[in-house]
């Protein structure tokens, strides 16, 4: 998985602090929670490394070459570090697959997959009111598109039918789920 190598600098250039994530902004709002020097902060370089293990070994020889002022890493052994990176790939790995298996459940909780469902049909999929459902479509949140069909059996002659795809349910699924959270 490709790993970003970062470091800060504040406003004389002087190296602040050097690091690893999967996400460096992520990881900068974690540390304008919980760093002191978080405010120093005035220019961020960032480095891509194909994999981990690469982004690990170039933030072990930038902290050792280049003394970042803030780096607690600095302080410990070099197997401290590697056993600590170790247990963070660990759970970062636990927990995005545990991220993919809610997504599933969610998935398979809702609907057996198709290809296309009338709006009709997602109202009792979904157990919401032919209203909400329309105020979903209007604001956006689900998107449809139109074939040519019988409304009914007892229709005569063709009309346009909203029909909202397998993909676009799962991903307004996702946005029922995220609002619950």
């Amino acid at each position: 998985m490709t790993t970003q190598l970062y470091r800060h600098f504040d406003e004389s250039r002087s190296l602040l602090y050097v690091g690893i994530s999967l996400s460096t902004f992520n990881r900068l709002s974690q540390h304008r929670d919980h760093s002191d020097w978080f405010k120093s902060i005035t220019n961020v370089t960032i480095e891509h490394f194909p994999t981990r293990e690469e982004a690990m070994a170039a933030e072990r020889n930038a902290i050792k070459s280049e003394s970042p002022k803030f780096n607690i890493a600095m302080r410990k052994t070099m197997a401290e570090i590697e056993k600590e990176q170790k247990a963070l790939t660990q759970e970062q790995y636990r927990l995005e697959k545990l991220a993919m298996a809610e997504r599933k459940q969610v998935i398979e909780r809702y609907v057996q997959y198709q290809l296309a469902y009338h709006l009709d049909d997602l109202r009792g999929i979904l157990g919401i009111t032919k209203d909400e459902l329309h105020r979903h479509v209007a604001e956006g949140r689900l998107y449809t598109f139109e074939v040519e069909g019988r409304m009914s059996h007892k229709s005569k002659g063709l009309k346009m039918k909203p029909m909202v795809s397998g993909w676009a349910l799962i991903d307004f699924i996702n946005y029922l789920e995220s609002k619950k959270k």
